[in-house]
Parts: C-alpha cells; structure tokens; sequence
C-alpha cells in the first residue's frame, strides 16, 4: 500500500476468522468468542498475531475488553491502541484527532461531521435502543458516511451507514451470546 490512500468507509464484518483469507484494515472477525479488528492487511495471519489484529472484545459477556483507542499520528496513519495501521486517514474536512463532547440532546442523525464524539449524559435520539453513554467515531464524504458508536453502557459497538442521504438501521457488531 501507498501513502495516501482513503481510508474505507466503512468497517467490514466478516464473521467467523478463515486463516485462508485475505482480510484488510477494519475488516472484522470472531474466533467464535472474542471479535477482533484488523490493522494491517494480511492473509494467514491469525487472530492473535498482534502485528495484524487487535481484541475488540474478549469473552461472550465482554467484560474482559477494552474500549480501543483510536488516533492518527503527524503522518496521517491511523493508530488503533498504540500500533500504527498502514492506513492513512483522508477525506473530507473534520478533526479526528481531538475528541468532542455531544450537547445535552444529541440527535445522531446530525452527527455527519468526520470527527470523535463522546456522550456522558443526556439524550440521544436516532441511537441503538437503551444506550446513553456512548463514544462515536464518524467518518465518510458527502455521498457515504460511516457512524461507528461503543456504548459505554453495556460495552457493546454498533455501527451503521448513510449512503445518499438514507440511514441504514443500526447493527450490534460484537458477539456475546
């Protein structure tokens, strides 16, 4: 990969980990209990080759997981819990460095702005049912934008997408049954 490449628009699920296929950056897996992330593109790499995945959740109930830290360094690539992806964050204009704090009612659908937002209180409307303190990662352009949200609440992530302007519906990305 070259520097200089947009980053996707959106994460990719892709179910049950096949040490045979090739995966890219923000494709994610299950081993069956643990949900992981990839960071650099790779095909044989296993799940626990931490050079190429990160843990998102640990254990059916997700208590052993921690919220992954996500940040770009002074070159642009993205950083996801201190190791530096070979993704370079482009697009449209928007701070994904700095974190923002939501206002006391935040409509989600609103929220359209490349950025890190963080909800400790409130209301949120147009958000996954029961969740209340929550991050957000969003990112995209002006035809596709990606809201990618961790409920603070139950530890569980959520994501979904607006492609020309419709709103898909929110989907729980984290397996804990």
């Amino acid at each position: 990969m070259k520097g200089g490449e947009t980053v996707a628009n959106t994460i990719h699920l892709e179910g049950k980990f096949q040490l045979d296929k090739r995966y890219d950056v923000l494709d994610v897996v299950t081993n069956g209990v643990d949900s992981y992330c990839c960071v650099r593109a790779n095909s044989g790499a296993d799940v626990t080759d931490t050079q190429y995945w990160m843990l998102l959740a640990k254990g059916r109930d997700g208590k052993d997981a921690q919220p992954p830290k996500l940040e770009i360094n002074d070159q642009g690539y993205f950083v996801i819990n201190g190791q530096v992806t070979n993704k370079k964050a482009q697009g449209p204009s928007g701070d994904m460095a700095t974190t923002q704090v939501m206002t006391n009612e935040t409509d989600l659908n609103s929220m359209v702005n490349n950025g890190f937002y963080v909800k400790t209180e409130g209301k949120i409307s147009h958000g996954p049912t029961g969740v209340s303190k929550l991050t957000l990662l969003v990112y995209g352009n002006q035809s596709a934008i990606t809201q990618l949200l961790h409920s603070v609440t139950d530890n569980s992530v959520y994501i979904r997408s607006r492609i020309d302007g419709n709103w898909t519906d929110w989907r729980q990305i984290t397996q804990w049954n």
